[in-house]
């Protein structure tokens, strides 16, 4: 008697991307098992995809197949075929009949989707502490309000949704996973990507300022030297008159040059009590030799004073910016436009490739 076939569905591509927007590792179970899996030839039926689908992913449902027979369509789902060998620790299981790609493994299937800079912008986001939303969940930016301003509900409601998360995963592991993927599609796109990204990411601003900063000319940035991102900095002796804290956490520092960049968000830089939070870190990182340099959404948004910050930057880390071309500057302006707000922002690849 043969065995019963194990119905399951494997989520993938911007799905499985959206997955761990909205649940990180929240709705993995503590004996959810990473691993190699065979990829079912056929698409189990709608109403079983309906059942154990989670809630909130946009339709259709990216699903991985394992046969070039299973291309069958529909409003709720679209079939991925994978016919290559399946990478291992390439899946997460989630119980329910559910499976999700591994975030490193989403990353390189994202790659085959998505130009240069997005994917370097996703692996910013993926080895990051913040996500961004997903369908109809509201992420607030700042340049949308008239006055900047929101209300300490709205403020607590966006940072609980898309910030202050764990890192999905890292650079590290995002390397040690590319053998797997070698010569599938989107391999070279990826490769290149990861020489780009950095571990650590706070926000979607905070990684479109470091692309900025650190990619080379030929993507559009200054190529000035990687910072570490949100490091924490014990305070030590500036904690004599600050007994209630050890350390802080720099939003971009050169720790060697003794340079840490602050980005004052609207969002999160507002009110008396932050304003003066945000002084004595700048007095007590002064006192421990390293010089706080803070930047706002308007001068990043501005390209002649971001030009400014970005040589006053170089000069403190000792190098010198000197590169005018049109090839630069034409760069320089696809960079810009991943700024929030702009018309270019992230959006569902998949839809736009159905068209």
């Amino acid at each position: 008697m043969e065995a019963a076939t194990v119905v399951e569905i494997i989520i993938s591509h911007m799905s499985a991307l959206e997955y761990w927007r909205l649940y990180g590792q929240k709705k993995i179970s503590k004996d959810a098992k990473k691993r190699r899996k065979r990829l079912q030839d056929a698409i189990p039926s709608l109403s079983f995809v309906c059942d154990v689908v989670p809630e909130g992913l946009s339709h259709p449902i990216s699903l991985l197949v394992g046969a070039s027979g299973a291309r069958r369509r529909s409003k709720m789902v679209r079939p991925r075929v994978y016919t290559r060998q399946v990478p291992e620790w390439g899946f997460i299981e989630t119980g329910n009949g559910v499976t999700v790609c591994t975030p490193a493994f989403c990353f390189f299937q994202m790659a085959a989707d998505l130009p240069l800079l997005k994917l370097i912008e996703l692996g910013y986001e993926l080895c990051g502490s913040y996500s961004l939303p997903v369908g109809k969940s509201v992420n607030l930016n700042p340049v949308s309000k008239v006055d900047g301003s929101f209300s300490e509900a709205e403020l607590k409601a966006a940072a609980q949704r898309q910030y202050n998360k764990a890192s999905l995963t890292n650079i590290k592991e995002l390397r040690n996973f590319a053998p797997r993927m070698k010569g599938a599609k989107g391999y070279k796109n990826a490769k290149r990507a990861l020489q780009y990204i950095i571990n650590g990411s706070a926000s979607p601003m905070e990684t479109i300022l470091v692309m900025m900063l650190t990619l080379p000319h030929k993507l559009g940035g200054y190529g000035l030297p990687n910072p570490e991102m949100n490091k924490r900095i014990e305070i030590g002796k500036a904690a004599k008159h600050r007994p209630d804290r050890a350390f802080y956490k720099c939003d971009l520092i050169w720790e060697k040059a003794a340079v840490a960049v602050e980005y004052d968000s609207d969002m999160f830089h507002t009110g008396a009590d932050r304003i003066a939070g945000d002084s004595m870190k700048r007095f007590d990182m002064s006192v421990l030799g390293i010089e706080p340099i803070s930047l706002t959404i308007r001068q990043i948004q501005n390209a002649v004073e971001f030009d400014v910050f970005a040589k006053l930057i170089a000069a403190r880390l000792g190098k010198q910016l000197r590169f005018r071309s049109r090839q630069y500057l034409a760069a320089q302006r696809e960079l810009r436009a991943l700024l929030p707000g702009n018309s270019t922002s992230f959006k569902n690849p998949e839809k736009a490739n159905a068209k």
